[in-house]
């Protein structure tokens, strides 16, 4: 089965609204700007640490990273 990718493309318009670059909020962050851009382009999940992390740095609420995968997890499983 193929993975499914879920874009954030709320915590890209955030950090750029911020003025910074994946690399400057990776620092933020403390973890490494590929990681910050699979997170934005849904290739990854960031651990409950992070995301609250990043949702601090980005003045957003870190409800924004659930809410995708649980709505996504409950539209597959309404299709099976």
């Amino acid at each position: 089965m193929a993975k499914s990718f879920y874009p954030r493309p709320w915590m890209t318009n955030a950090r750029e609204k911020k003025g910074y670059s994946t690399s400057d909020l990776a620092a933020k962050v403390g973890t490494t700007r590929s990681h910050i851009w699979a997170i934005e382009v849904g290739r990854r999940t960031p651990r409950r640490e992070l995301a609250h992390k990043i949702a601090r740095e980005l003045c957003v609420d870190v409800g924004n990273f659930m809410r995708l995968d649980v709505q996504n997890e409950h539209d597959i499983s309404r299709a099976q």
